[in-house]
């Protein structure tokens, strides 16, 4: 089920117990902020949805499983762009993306 994942980029830090009701996330590339969000306060439903995915298959929720159920933010970018995501909580990542890519075509901030 992750495999939709891997076109699309996301953090994994150390595994500690947060609460994510109303954590915000900040994107910033270049400085300049793109989007930013916060996140629902009931997350059940997207639990219960992913429970009976994997039923269907035979599978269930282990403890310590981690869910990807979306993001809070995403923007296009490009080689030479320096990203900075800041999630409340949970701290924040910087990186510098290098190579000789095409840029995507920027569609909007969320």
């Amino acid at each position: 089920m992750i495999a939709n994942a891997f076109h699309r980029a996301f953090m994994l830090g150390s595994a500690r117990r947060i609460n994510p009701n109303g954590l915000r996330a900040r994107l910033t590339i270049n400085g300049e902020l793109r989007c930013s969000a916060t996140a629902g306060d009931d997350h059940s439903g997207v639990v219960r949805a992913v429970a009976q995915l994997l039923a269907a298959a035979g599978e269930q929720l282990q403890r310590g499983d981690q869910i990807l159920a979306g993001a809070l933010t995403h923007d296009a970018v490009g080689p030479g762009d320096v990203i900075k995501a800041d999630m409340q909580n949970l701290g924040e990542l910087e990186l510098t993306l290098s190579g000789k890519t095409t840029r995507p075509r920027r569609t909007g901030a969320s």
